[in-house]
């Protein structure tokens, strides 16, 4: 009796709590929402070396002439730029830095020319000519389903299964379901909640999404249609899972000192995918029968591409995302930016600037300039075709530079 009490009086203070944000309305085309926290204060690979450089004795000096047009037409120099701005370096201490830059052998300039050079180079970002979408240098793959995530989080559920759609393509491209996996996902943590072994957020990674799928599967859209929008639905969702990870966290306590525990809470995690199916069926309807769950080929695993001492310049990385697409293949990428950047229609050229969370995308095209570098990249987003040019940005490579965290990809062995 004192446990029920207990329980019912946990129930009534976590409702209290979240049901203001669980009720609020559900909105749709106008969206951003995380994939994981980011902090500025976690540098790239050259905001860590910047932070562990220290001038040596016998550096060589180049003049400050020679370093301009260099730094304005190579895509290397803007990796340090791309730094500053990631790690919020002052005007006076980029200038710091300039003197004393190993990959520029200092700049011999006086420091009122080199503060002149720092505050142009800040302001001229945008000043770059970029191929038009229509120039025949541009590259695009096929990918026209356009995903509503509403206020979910689930772009990375939907990059992903986008990017799992080019990979397993035939002669015809699949259409995978992003709402079963997103109930799956949700199903799942709410689990391991119960279990004390993790939360219920929404925020997730290319590396969880291959988990998930591998673990539970996943179903054609023709196969499995819910009798509502699960993404519009996400409230009543949320407030299903989470009342049920209540009632069986208590469950889980108390089989975890019973005889034989291992046994006992392998019945209980049965139980509760049974029940949460069982709930999740009065709102969507029955969900998928076995017959009706894909698995993936054996051996299928992703490669994640990131600033490290083998990309250790930007284009490489832009080249590496090219070559992908001209496989056949899109490409996750996690971005950080003001959510006001993946809602334009013209090129997104310099970034509004940095916040806590990130946002994943499919990239599905590119532009090379005449000397063969990667100038844009097309993403396809997850808010709609109301948003942006029908559901995709244009983003180019120094705003890509500014914003970028990790892009990975499925390899189909």
């Amino acid at each position: 009796m004192k446990s029920n009490r207990l329980k019912s009086a946990a129930i009534v203070l976590f409702w209290s709590i979240l049901a203001p944000v669980a009720y609020s309305a559900p909105t749709c085309g106008n969206i951003f929402t995380s994939v994981m926290p980011f902090s500025v204060t976690s540098p790239g690979f050259m905001g860590k070396l910047l932070g562990s450089y220290h001038p040596s004795s016998d550096r060589l000096y180049a003049k400050y002439e020679e370093v301009l047009p260099y730094a304005k037409t190579n895509n290397d120099f803007m990796d340090l730029f791309a730094s500053f701005r990631e790690n919020k370096v002052s005007l006076k201490a980029q200038k710091n830095i300039l003197q004393n830059h190993p990959g520029l052998k200092s700049l011999n300039a006086p420091s009122s020319t080199i503060d002149e050079y720092v505050q142009n180079y800040n302001q001229s970002l945008t000043d770059r000519t970029i191929e038009s979408t229509q120039s025949p240098l541009f590259q695009e793959l096929r990918s026209e389903k356009v995903v509503d995530q509403c206020a979910t989080g689930s772009c990375w559920i939907n990059s992903s299964t986008s990017v799992l759609e080019s990979v397993l393509k035939d002669s015809t491209r699949a259409d995978i379901s992003e709402q079963y996996i997103y109930l799956q996902s949700v199903i799942t943590r709410a689990l391991s909640t119960a279990m004390k072994q993790g939360t219920m957020d929404e925020g997730g990674s290319l590396e969880e999404f291959m988990s998930l799928v591998k673990a539970q599967g996943y179903v054609l859209s023709s196969d499995w249609k819910p009798k509502s929008d699960v993404f519009q639905n996400k409230v009543n969702v949320h407030r299903m899972m989470y009342t049920l990870s209540s009632k069986y966290r208590v469950l889980f306590s108390v089989v975890s000192q019973s005889i034989s525990p291992e046994e006992n809470i392998l019945e209980l995690k049965k139980d509760f995918m049974a029940e949460a199916n069982e709930q999740l069926a009065k709102i969507f309807g029955p969900l998928p029968e076995q017959k009706q769950i894909k698995r993936l080929p054996p051996k299928m695993a992703i490669q994640i591409i990131q600033r490290s001492a083998k990309n250790y310049f930007f284009h490489q990385i832009l080249d590496q995302i090219a070559g992908r697409l001209d496989l056949g293949q899109e490409v996750f990428i996690s971005l950080n930016s003001e959510p006001k950047d993946f809602m334009q229609k013209d090129i997104v050229k310099q970034s509004s600037g940095v916040i806590d969370v990130s946002h994943a995308m499919a990239v599905v095209g590119y532009i090379k300039d005449s000397a063969g570098k990667v100038q844009l990249l097309k993403v396809k987003n997850s808010w709609g075709t109301g948003i942006g040019d029908k559901g995709f940005i244009y983003l180019s490579s120094e705003f890509l530079n500014q914003s970028f965290i990790y892009a990975g990809v499925i390899d189909k062995n």
